[in-house]
């Protein structure tokens, strides 16, 4: 499969999930009428249902916001929950390096595999209320919504160690690192965004290394 083929089965399984969605609404509807004809006696039980009925729509919707090959969120998240955010963000930008080429030289199997590894390495040094989302390909975008700026470039590093640590046993022979470009600014997260990726512009110059906007200019590191 290519690349292409790849993203396309991404995008039909979402829309499969939509669709299921759209249907357990429908479900939901009639059951809703349903329960107001039950008598008072039967209550408990209907109230069993209808959590259930719920539960399984969060389920869905839950899935809908998801990459199902790195557990990430998805570009639908971004899209729906948070580009038009407002507030102080710190963000990050991370492009696999030279992920084409494993891709070409062992295959889709082994790129899908390193890009697993990857989301799993920077879940590992993040905390559970930071959002990771799979935008597209092999780039990741990272939010951290209350983090202090003078920490952004610790914790970048400590993601960029936890990438180039990576092994895949299946797959002992590809590198995988990243280029990481972070920001914080305050306002729309648009603003965060375009900076964190003039800073990740930068660190591809260099690849495996973290660069961090500046007003002034870009550091690298």
């Amino acid at each position: 499969n290519t690349l292409s083929e790849i993203e396309e089965y991404y995008k039909a399984r979402e829309q499969q999930l939509l669709e299921k969605l759209h249907q357990q609404e429908a479900a939901l509807a009639a059951a809703e009428q349903t329960l107001k004809q039950l008598t008072e006696n039967q209550r408990a039980p209907v109230d069993e249902t209808a959590e259930q009925h719920a539960a399984r729509e969060q389920k869905l919707k839950e899935e809908l916001y998801r990459d199902p090959l790195t557990g990430a969120y998805n570009r639908r998240y971004y899209d729906e929950r948070l580009k038009n955010l407002e507030g102080r963000f710190s963000f990050a930008m991370i492009d696999m390096d030279n992920f084409k080429h494993i891709n070409d030289r062992f295959g889709h199997q082994a790129g899908d595999a390193a890009l697993y590894r990857a989301a799993q390495a920077i879940k590992s040094q993040i905390r559970s209320d930071d959002e990771l989302v799979r935008y597209g390909g092999d780039e990741f975008f990272l939010l951290f919504r209350d983090l202090p700026q003078q920490i952004l470039e610790k914790k970048l590093q400590s993601i960029r160690a936890a990438l180039d640590e990576i092994v895949i046993e299946e797959y002992p022979e590809p590198y995988i690192s990243a280029s990481i470009g972070g920001a914080f600014a305050a306002g729309r997260i648009l603003r965060t965004i375009r900076r964190a990726d003039l800073a990740m512009y930068q660190a591809k110059l260099k690849k495996d290394c973290v660069a961090i906007y500046r007003e002034e200019k870009e550091h690298e590191t």
